[in-house]
């Protein structure tokens, strides 16, 4: 085993806090990023840093009156006491590098760090956190930055988007609750405009680049979301002591338009499913009693909604490159029975092969399993 941090670590010259960013470049991946008041670099596993940049800290404000009787116990006075709390690379140019502060500063290099400007929010003010930004999957200009003003007492949502290289701010948080702090904003990677932010209290989901957000909360608690990570189809969601929470499957959100929105059904665009045998050996299951995450339904899942409920039952039928059925559903279906004389318990048997079709008129989708073969 081999220390492979800056030396720096040691040593009061650069200031650091316990969520120091450290953060892979996601064009080239064995360079390494870390934050101080300065922009350290490796491209050698951590065997030796470079400092890409100078001071993006503020150099001195004054102390908020909100701090009231602490004011004098702060020895600084106000001065140097910043540090970079989140780094943005570009995943499109790997010279191109987002840096917040957390004593509200921005920054941008497009030169792998031999110059830096400053691109901060003129209404971005001392004191304010910038504690996370993500620089966009599409255009080099584009990032996108949440921020937290927890020390001013302002507990309203505050998320910036710039098209222009930091030129020009705004503001996007209508729809986010007046009273929630937003901790984190993501950009989905494979649809422009489709963003995800956590708050402290919920998820929220923007169709619009922002300019609308609405909640994503569903069955989860009300908790601080810290983070989020978008992996392949599903949204991943870093809570404040709730543990990982994981959306699955979030194409139909990628698909969500305007167009489908105006239709009486919508049907979605399966993800792409693996068909692998099942384990005949498999442990034995856990009592129900025992905490344990919930995986998905198995089988290729077929997202669809319904702006009306309808008299009739609902059906949908599984069609062959030839056209011939290969399955059929129906909101009428009777589930398959399990067994009353089972000698284990019922929790030991594998659920029911088809999940029946909803006709409920909800905001929902239903969902149906459907296995070939």
């Amino acid at each position: 085993m081999q220390e492979v941090g800056p030396g720096v670590l040691r040593t009061p010259k650069y200031r650091f806090v316990r969520t120091m960013p450290l953060i892979f470049s996601p064009v080239v991946p064995h360079i390494l990023y870390l934050g101080s008041q300065v922009l350290f670099k490796t491209t050698n596993g951590g065997y030796s840093w470079d400092v890409i940049s100078p001071d993006l800290t503020r150099e001195s404000y004054q102390v908020p009156p909100n701090l009231g009787i602490f004011t004098s116990a702060d020895p600084e006075h106000g001065k140097h006491r910043g540090v970079i709390y989140t780094i943005a690379p570009s995943p499109k140019d790997v010279n191109l590098i987002w840096t917040g502060t957390d004593d509200g500063q921005i920054h941008l290099t497009r030169d792998g760090g031999t110059t830096w400007a400053n691109v901060t929010p003129p209404d971005l003010s001392p004191w304010s956190k910038v504690s996370l930004m993500d620089a966009s999957h599409f255009d080099v200009e584009t990032v996108y930055a949440a921020i937290d003003r927890f020390r001013l007492d302002d507990l309203h949502p505050c998320i910036y988007r710039t098209h222009d290289g930091g030129t020009t701010w705004r503001k996007i948080t209508r729809g986010v609750s007046e009273n929630e702090v937003v901790n984190a904003v993501r950009e989905d990677p494979l649809r422009r405009g489709l963003l995800f932010a956590g708050t402290e209290r919920a998820v929220y989901v923007s169709f619009n680049d922002g300019d609308d957000w609405q909640s994503l909360r569903l069955n989860m608690p009300a908790t601080a979301i810290r983070d989020l990570v978008i992996h392949d189809d599903d949204l991943v969601v870093g809570t404040h002591g709730r543990s990982f929470w994981i959306l699955d499957d979030i194409s139909p959100l990628r698909e969500l338009s305007a167009k489908k929105a105006e239709s009486d059904a919508r049907l979605f665009r399966p993800r792409l499913t693996y068909r692998v045998r099942r384990n005949q050996n498999t442990d034995t299951p856990l009592p129900p009693e025992e905490p344990a995450g919930q995986n998905p339904p198995d089988g290729a899942i077929i997202y669809y909604s319904l702006t009306s409920a309808p008299e009739e039952p609902v059906t949908l039928e599984i069609l062959d490159a030839a056209g011939k059925l290969v399955r059929r559903y129906s909101s009428a279906d009777k589930p398959e029975p399990i067994e009353k004389d089972l000698n284990v318990p019922t929790y030991w048997v594998r659920p029911p092969r088809i999940l029946r079709l909803s006709r409920a008129c909800t905001a929902s989708s239903g969902i149906c399993v459907i296995r070939r073969g």
